[in-house]
């Protein structure tokens, strides 16, 4: 039972106490979990055990001892005359898969004990957490996707794991353009996708997520990927299907506020060729779920440099400025194409 205290009062002080708990000491004193566990295989069952009390509120012996169980709040159990201090045990075989909370309480005829600290369970097999390490490759007039397949279920916790099998898992990839979004496939048991055919010149982004019969997860991040317009030749440096490429070949950290760096590509990663070079795309991952702008500055030139040993600047006296622009930093694994202002014309040096 809660009570209120208040003192009015026409002078300078008042004082009052609220939420006074006033247990009846006759009552039995709160039983102990020992487990509220779900069915091990994802059945529809719940295996609960507790220990009885011993004593009355006031310290005396108990007798006999009642425990109500509740579920969601509510009366679904009533283990009546157990033996003080001993193991109390039932199996929920009435719910279905979901989350549910249960609680106990002990009575006797003398009263009634409060509603212990709640146990939440999950019933049934997990939804599956989110795909990570997506990335898109362009390859050709294609997209590659690749992803990790989940191991775990989206609720589980270090000391507390759900059922969850990840063989059960089937994968929906979506293609998005602005607001349409376009469902490649959602039956795939595989971890890469080819969206093939697709038109040059333009920015695709994609998502994956993974299903089951319990549910779809969540879309962690997205990842982009940019295929060159027919006539212009793209050249990939340092550029894998893994999520993280080599961040000494992106030249620029994204996540100072202030950035300074020099990268040197050489003759052979450009495939000894010559020419205008038009725009750099930069495969980038960021964590953030947010999108941030980063304000960006290219310069280029050729040089006689092979590397940064002596811990010397190129010289960049000669050096054209290419791009001054911002790039819109999103989460995920993401193509960034940065189209030059003027173009840099590259006659093959370092």
């Amino acid at each position: 039972m809660r009570v209120a205290f208040r003192h009015k009062t026409n002078g300078t002080y008042g004082l009052s106490i609220d939420n006074v708990v006033v247990n009846n000491q006759m009552g039995p004193q709160i039983p102990r979990w020992h487990e509220a566990t779900a069915d091990a295989q994802g059945g529809n069952s719940v295996y609960l055990k507790w220990l009885n009390p011993t004593k009355n509120g006031n310290g005396d012996d108990l007798e006999s001892v009642s425990v109500n169980v509740y579920r969601n709040g509510e009366i679904v159990h009533v283990a009546e005359n157990m033996v003080p201090g001993s193991d109390g045990e039932w199996t929920d075989t009435s719910v279905t898969a979901g989350d549910y909370s249960y609680t106990l309480a002990a009575f006797t005829d003398e009263g009634a004990s409060r509603q212990i600290s709640a146990k939440n369970v999950r019933v049934g097999e997990d939804i599956p957490a989110e795909v990570t390490q997506t990335c898109a490759l362009a390859v050709g007039n294609s997209v590659v996707l690749t992803w990790e397949r989940p191991t775990k279920g989206a609720n589980a916790t270090y000391s507390k794991p759900t059922v969850f099998n990840p063989e059960n898992v089937r994968f929906i990839v979506k293609r998005i353009d602005g607001d349409k979004e376009t469902v490649l496939t959602e039956t795939l048991d595989e971890t890469t996708y080819t969206d093939a055919g697709l038109e040059a010149g333009k920015v695709y982004v994609y998502t994956v997520q993974a299903k089951n019969d319990a549910g779809v997860s969540a879309v962690l991040d997205r990842a982009m990927a940019y295929i060159a317009p027919q006539g212009v030749t793209e050249l990939a440096v340092a550029q894998t299907s893994e999520r993280v490429n080599r961040s000494d070949r992106v030249a620029f950290d994204t996540t100072d506020e202030y950035d300074v760096t020099q990268s040197i590509y050489f003759p052979d990663e450009l495939q000894f060729a010559r020419g205008s070079i038009n725009s750099v795309v930069y495969k980038i991952y960021s964590s953030l779920d947010f999108e941030t702008m980063i304000p960006v500055r290219i310069y280029m030139c050729e040089t006689d440099k092979t590397d940064f040993n002596d811990k010397q600047w190129a010289d960049m006296a000669d050096a054209v400025k290419v791009f001054e622009g911002t790039l819109p930093l999103v989460q995920g694994s993401n193509d960034y194409k940065l189209d030059f202002d003027t173009p840099f014309e590259y006659t093959g040096g370092n």
